[in-house]
């Protein structure tokens, strides 16, 4: 029996080992055939989507049962018959096989990345250290495979661990959805009694890091449905008056978020720093939440850093710490906390800093004291002009201090912060020339760390809204005010810029190499209206056939919060059929866009299409329903055809190639998809129409899947691909999707499926004929401007809202007989298809012939 035993564990060791080499040899392969070698390191997330693989194992190849190979075949038999003669049973193959664990100084490593800022890399070396697939750092949908990934887990002898760092890490590249679900599965893990090295540490570690996803999920719930930030400060909290805009979904995660906060403050001594940072994170949300009673509580009970050790955590713990209290100041009638202490929190985190000798913690922490000194000149600004004066002085030298620290150090990251601060401090004191010089250095370093995420510390998700997008809107606003063509010339280029960096940020990858275009404003026959909302005022810069960039300001109650109240009135009338509200919201909207252009337009009669760049939720309403009251008509029923773009950048102004031939898929069959149901369609006779007036290739309910829309697309030249089928728009790319037979495509399906033409020209016209945008969602059209960038095609028709199928069939039917004809641009025949929709007695009022708009190339 000894012997049998011998046996068995001796060829068990010769298999691993063979196995082991075989995985290292063919992950390595798989690297080097990618275009990089077994230790190429990669920083960020690419846009292409990879086929996920829960197969890193290779199979045992046939050459390794040949003589001189790593196991011999005589092994191998003995390996199965020790299994038999020792269990007396038949080996289970079916089982998850053996996984080398993870050493703790690999993990080290991994957690190393992660606290400064990695994320990307840290993802990256914990899949390949676990054996994975690459697609779990790459934003892709992984439901499906979720638990064939836990279960590898599960076999790690840290397995609660292992997920916990990977909560983290998935947070901070974005997939907080996928974040939430091994953070939640890690406690289930405890609470079941699976983990060996069980421990109230461990289950607290995990409570606070769930509170942290929870947190930047209501974040980006709030980003897509609240009103944009007036003078946005760092240092400054949201006024308790702003708490009730807070969207519903957003509380209830905020809600759960304080819940898991609390958790991990029961399970620990309050010394502890899980504790501390779980009280800390907890008060500050506290605050935003307007729930003065809890942070009332956390205040009293003085949260105690003594005990922290002298480390980087300890330092932002007092930052952190002196940020809450400081709010909770500034919101107070009297001095609840000594303003003393709060500096003296911050002045002790500089001096901590600077022991560590760490020039990224030194300038963080000297950059917020200046940040805690330009607050205070804030709430000085109207009651002590000179004592705020004082503190402008002493903000610009630290901050001055914190810039050449993370300069020296190579930070971009956070030396954008400072360079952004000084810009506002020198606005304040009204020194013009350096304001714009810092807002242009922040944002070229802004460009040079544009896929990472910009944040120092990890447990904060980082917010476009709040931390690049007012950059980019205050440096516009402030060469505005020159008016010159240079200067209105530089403000649409940060425009496009500022556009760019929001779609990357939505999308969460590089769309550099698709911006390529440089395209010349100088269009015969074309007008280019760029309006721009900024904190005080709706200005538009257009340019006419031969002529300079010009601009005209809109002041008398036009600034952002009327506007985008106005917009978001507007936006709700449209598919309740609600006219009169319609007639009032889309007239105030024409005399700010275009009444002032009137006249220009009139001394250029040649003009013919009228091309929208626009901005900020103005991007929700179609251009089409504008309302001019003296002329008593919509701007449809004007001679201008009408096109938008997301950016400038993403398309060419190239004349189309002729329509040849039209891929036509489409679902009339309800259907039942990823826990959605969708009702029928009548697509049949929008499609059958198609197919009478171009040649059409359909794909029609069973038809249309990914597979069989990629094969047509890869044997054939498509001028158009027409989707008569569910769509929707949003600011969450997981929720912006269009409806295959039995799948949704997301904007990477769709780059992987339409790039891929036979063809080397891109596809010049891509219609998506029932689609919708989400409901009360204010950046629901940064979805479809990313399936439109993503797609790859020169132009995307779609609606805005669903409409009645039977509209849809005629408006298509008209689109299609229009557009067959010779000379006739998308933008023209989509303009006359409108406007027969609209001279129709039953589809009169908006609702019906609205909704369509053309994105991209009007040719």
């Amino acid at each position: 029996m000894a012997r049998k035993r011998s046996l068995f564990y001796g060829a068990i060791q010769s298999f691993l080992r063979n196995k082991a080499e075989g995985r290292r040899q063919e992950a390595g392969g798989r690297r080097q055939e990618a275009g990089g070698s077994p230790d190429e390191k990669i920083f960020s997330p690419p846009c292409m989507k990879v086929p996920f693989s829960m197969s890193p194992r290779p199979r045992v190849p046939a050459s390794t049962f040949k003589s001189g190979s790593g196991v011999s075949f005589k092994v191998v038999i003995g390996f199965l018959l020790a299994i038999v003669l020792t269990t007396g049973i038949l080996p289970a193959f079916s089982k998850t096989p053996v996984v080398s664990s993870i050493s703790r100084e690999k993990l080290e490593q991994i957690q190393t990345l992660q606290q400064s800022g990695r994320y990307y890399q840290a993802c990256v070396d914990l899949v390949r250290a676990l054996e994975f697939d690459l697609a779990i750092c790459q934003n892709q949908d992984l439901t499906e495979e979720f638990d064939s990934i836990v279960k590898k887990i599960e076999q790690q002898p840290n397995p609660v661990e292992i997920m916990g760092i990977f909560g983290n890490i998935l947070r901070g590249i974005g997939q907080l959805k996928l974040s939430q679900q091994f953070l939640e599965r890690g406690l289930d893990f405890l609470e079941q009694g699976l983990e060996i090295a069980q421990s109230p540490q461990t289950e607290a570690k995990l409570s606070l890091s769930l509170g942290n996803t929870l947190r930047a999920l209501g974040n980006r719930e709030q980003e897509r449905q609240a009103a944009s930030l007036d003078d946005y400060l760092p240092w400054r909290c949201v006024n308790p008056s702003q708490v009730e805009e807070i969207p519903s979904n957003a509380t209830r995660l905020y809600k759960e978020a304080s819940d898991n906060y609390e958790e991990a403050i029961a399970n620990l001594p309050s010394s502890t720093t899980t504790s501390i940072q779980a009280q800390l994170n907890r008060l500050s949300l506290a605050l935003e939440m307007g729930d003065s009673a809890v942070a009332q509580n956390l205040i009293k009970e003085q949260i105690n850093l003594a005990n922290l050790p002298n480390n980087q955590t300890k330092i932002y713990a007092q930052i952190n710490l002196a940020k809450s209290l400081a709010c909770w100041n500034g919101r107070s009638s009297k001095e609840e906390v000594a303003w003393e202490y709060i500096q003296n929190l911050l002045k002790m985190a500089v001096q901590e800093a600077e022991e560590l000798q760490d020039k990224r913690t030194i300038s963080y922490a000297l950059g917020n004291w200046a940040g805690f000194y330009e607050y205070c000149a804030w709430l000085d600004q109207k009651s002590q002009p000179p004592t705020a004066n004082e503190w402008s002085k002493k903000a610009i030298k630290l901050t001055k201090e914190a810039l050449w620290n993370a300069q020296l150090r190579g930070a971009a990251d956070i030396a954008y912060q400072w360079q952004w601060q000084l810009g506002r401090l020198s606005e304040v004191e009204r020194n013009q020339q350096d304001a714009i010089a810092y807002y242009r250095a922040a944002i070229e370093s802004l460009k040079s760390i544009r896929h990472d995420l910009l944040t120092i510390d990890s447990d904060v998700q980082f917010s476009f809204r709040d931390n690049v997008e007012p950059v980019y809107r205050e440096l516009v606003d402030l060469l505005l005010r020159e008016s010159s063509p240079k200067a209105l010339r530089q403000a649409i280029q940060l425009i496009d810029a500022l556009q760019l960096a929001e779609l990357e940020n939505f999308l969460r990858c590089d769309l550099s190499q698709l911006a390529q275009n440089k395209p010349e404003l100088n269009q015969k026959q074309v007008a280019f209206i760029y309006p721009i909302i900024l904190q005080d005022r709706l200005e538009v810069i257009f340019k006419l056939p031969g002529q300079s960039l010009e601009s005209y300001k809109n002041n008398e109650k036009s600034n952002r919060a009327t506007v985008e109240k106005t917009v978001k009135e507007l936006r709700q009338a449209l598919p309740r059929k609600d006219s009169s509200t319609i007639i009032e919201k889309a007239q105030q909207l024409y005399q700010w866009l275009l009444k002032p252009l009137e006249e220009e337009l009139e001394k250029n009669p040649e003009v013919e299409t009228l091309v929208f760049v626009l901005d900020g939720n103005l991007r929700n309403i179609p251009m089409a329903v504008l309302y001019d009251e003296a002329a008593d008509e919509y701007l449809l029923e004007k001679n201008y055809a009408l096109a938008v773009f997301p950016g400038l950048q993403f398309f060419d102004f190239e004349p189309s190639q002729e329509k040849s031939k039209v891929l036509a898929a489409g679902i009339s069959e309800p259907r039942q998809v990823e826990d959605r149901t969708f009702a029928p369609l009548q697509v049949d006779a929008e499609i059958q129409h198609i197919a009478q007036v171009l040649p059409t290739q359909q794909l029609l309910n069973s038809e249309f899947t990914s597979t069989n829309l990629e094969k047509e697309v890869n044997s054939d030249t498509f001028s158009v691909v027409h989707l008569a089928t569910h769509g929707n728009f949003s600011s969450d790319p997981e929720d912006t999707f269009i409806l295959a037979y039995d799948e949704l495509l997301r904007a990477e399906d769709l780059n992987n499926l339409l790039r891929g033409s036979k063809s080397s020209e891109a596809i010049e016209l891509m219609v998506l004929s029932a689609c919708k945008t989400a409901e009360g969602d204010k950046r629901a059209t940064l979805g479809l401007a990313g399936l439109a960038v993503r797609a790859g095609t020169r132009s995307t028709l779609a609606t805005l809202w669903q409409v009645d199928d039977d509209s849809t069939v005629k408006l298509m039917e008209q689109f299609y007989n229009q557009l067959s004809e010779p000379g006739v641009t998308k933008a023209e025949a989509l303009h006359r298809a409108q406007q027969a929709l609209l001279k129709d007695q039953h589809y009169q009022n908006p609702s019906s012939w609205a909704p369509y708009i053309l994105v991209g190339n009007w040719r």
